[in-house]
């Protein structure tokens, strides 16, 4: 388990965090350890015919035919852990060629060569489990006893002092025992090594453990050849503790192989492991990104010069010229779902002067990191809630839902006038925030005349399937559905209100904003949107309501990055 968390850790910056990633390295995990169960019974025959793994440590004294058989076993399970210990301390250091490759794949969006690399990656992560998965058997087979015959049991022909296998109460304890380790890998992992130690040394940690272990297993047994046991075990630490010394070296050092380097003679300013996300901050010609995870992608943009900074985030805080009737918008309170480095936030502040934003991000290291390097806290009006965001409006939203607020600055407030959606996990929106019944929560969380604005990638830029599924959930529950398109990006925008815009009134909200005024940075997203919104949105065949029940986000994505492909 420790693996499996770990190993995500160590993928996610090249690869993200994405159902795919997860069921590879799950998938390899678990052939890994049926390998290792199916290659422990030929290890028990071997055994049983004198011929174990290392014949050398077979115990010393007369022992009857099963005790020498379960002694030899005992001694391979130590043996095989060792051996899967040195693996998992530099089970991180097998993989950074294949890390880099899918980091370059994917941020050219080369799915083949991704997917190639993210499987031979995911496989050296997996490797060890060959070995650990050999180490249950083997002690359950090491578990036989030859004290005297089983109660009512006839002595065997072959060894009359025989017992047998183990009783089913045996091998049950040492099951038990295994998953008990496996409870402790899994939260030993995530709320120990991980955040302590950082995802190399919490490889190096969890391998030097497992060998130590496997040590006093081997040190325990009485062997006739103790002194090549020593000999074998110094190396075996020697190279663990090289491992580790390489480990704490280049941890603290530079970020793994290729990051920093993702956007073109960008320096790289900052960067940290998150919560949910590994989380760079780049700075090229004067502007400062954020970036997640594999970097295809840039989630923020800080310009201490410019509020708009020509991109989708412009589009969605222009959004409200796109309210219902024809009567200009006021824009007073705001909420923002994907704060991430707070450039929604900030182009709404500057768009909009006096308006009050929550903005609400799930990982505390996302905000920590763009509070010191993309100020953050400098925005006007923005509160930050650190929440997931379906949660969050649950409990400020959702007067018929029974969940606790997440925290008191979260009590009954007045309604938004603008709701911005714009949290991505890697290429993938979070499932939970594309259904009906969180849209719904958002229509409750409106004011009348307000607008949502809900900001999708379509990597063929006509409709895909992912927007054509949200475009037909959201007309599901609000009364008027229309887009903003961007032919020069991937993005688009789908504008989400109880009513349409009343005709020619865009174009009057537009004219009666002041170029020189107050409101000139809402005037100047209006005219760099202007001719680039339709009034409706069509929808392909295949559009299917998303619901909390069945929300297939990853498949509509992956279907619209392979249909992007050909």
């Amino acid at each position: 388990m420790s693996l499996e968390i770990a190993g995500a850790r160590l993928l996610a910056p090249s690869f993200g965090m994405s159902m795919p990633v997860w069921a590879t390295l799950i998938g390899l995990t678990l052939a890994g350890l049926a390998a290792g169960s199916a290659l422990s019974g030929l290890d028990v025959r071997r055994a049983a015919a004198g011929r174990g793994w290392q014949p050398w440590a077979r115990p010393a004294g007369p022992l009857s035919p099963v005790e020498e058989t379960a002694a030899a076993c005992r001694h391979s399970a130590a043996n095989v852990a060792a051996i899967g210990g040195l693996f998992v301390a530099a089970a991180w250091g097998l993989a950074p060629y294949a890390l880099y490759a899918g980091q370059r794949a994917t941020a050219n969006m080369d799915a083949r060569v991704a997917a190639a690399a993210l499987a031979v990656a995911a496989t050296f992560v997996a490797l060890p489990t060959i070995f650990l998965g050999m180490v249950v058997p083997l002690v359950i087979a090491g578990s036989r006893r030859g004290d005297g015959p089983r109660p009512g049991a006839a002595p065997s022909a072959a060894d009359p002092t025989a017992r047998g296998p183990a009783p089913a109460g045996g091998s049950g304890r040492i099951l038990a025992w295994s998953t008990l380790g496996s409870l402790l890998g899994t939260f030993g992992t995530a709320f120990g090594t991980l955040p302590l130690l950082g995802v190399r040394l919490s490889f190096a940690a969890w391998g030097a453990a497992l060998t130590l272990v496997a040590a006093i297993a081997l040190v325990a047994e009485p062997a006739r050849s103790r002194s090549r046991l020593a000999y074998a075990m110094a190396a075996a630490f020697a190279c663990l503790a090289a491992v580790v010394v390489a480990a704490t070296r280049t941890a603290a050092a530079q970020p793994p192989v290729g990051h920093g380097d993702r956007t073109d003679g960008a320096r790289l300013v900052a960067w940290r492991e998150g919560r949910t996300h590994y989380i760079e901050i780049v700075e090229s010609a004067g502007r400062r990104f954020l970036l997640f995870d594999e970097g295809a992608a840039v989630q923020s943009i800080h310009d201490a010069d410019r509020a708009l900074t020509g991109t989708v985030w412009d589009d969605m805080a222009a959004a409200p010229l796109l309210a219902p009737g024809d009567a200009p918008p006021a824009v007073r309170r705001a909420l923002v779902i994907g704060l991430a480095g707070g450039t929604v936030a900030r182009t709404l502040a500057a768009a909009w002067p006096g308006v009050q934003i929550d903005g609400v991000e799930i990982d505390p290291d996302v905000v920590a990191i763009a509070r010191a390097h993309m100020s953050l806290d400098d925005i006007p009006g923005l509160t930050v809630h650190i929440a997931d965001g379906r949660i969050w409006m649950n409990a400020r939203c959702a007067s018929t839902v029974a969940v606790p607020p997440v925290s008191p600055s979260i009590l009954p407030l007045p309604p938004y006038d603008l709701i911005a959606l714009d949290a991505y996990r890697g290429p993938y929106p979070p499932f939970h925030l594309m259904t009906r019944e969180f849209f719904t929560l958002a229509h409750r969380c409106l004011a009348p005349g307000g607008v949502v604005a809900l900001n999708l990638v379509d990597p063929a830029g006509d409709g895909g399937a992912l927007t054509g599924s949200a475009a037909a959930t959201l007309g599901g529950v609000f009364g008027w559905i229309g887009r903003i398109e961007r032919p020069d990006a991937y993005n688009r925008v789908l504008v989400a209100s109880g009513a349409p815009p009343g005709p020619g009134a865009f174009e009057a909200r537009r004219t009666s904003l002041s170029p020189d005024g107050a409101m000139h940075v809402a005037r100047a997203a209006a005219d760099a949107m202007a001719g680039r919104w339709r009034m409706t949105m069509p929808l392909s065949a295949d559009a299917r309501i998303l619901t909390d029940d069945r929300a297939p986000v990853e498949r509509l994505v992956e279907a619209d990055v392979w249909r992007a492909l050909r």
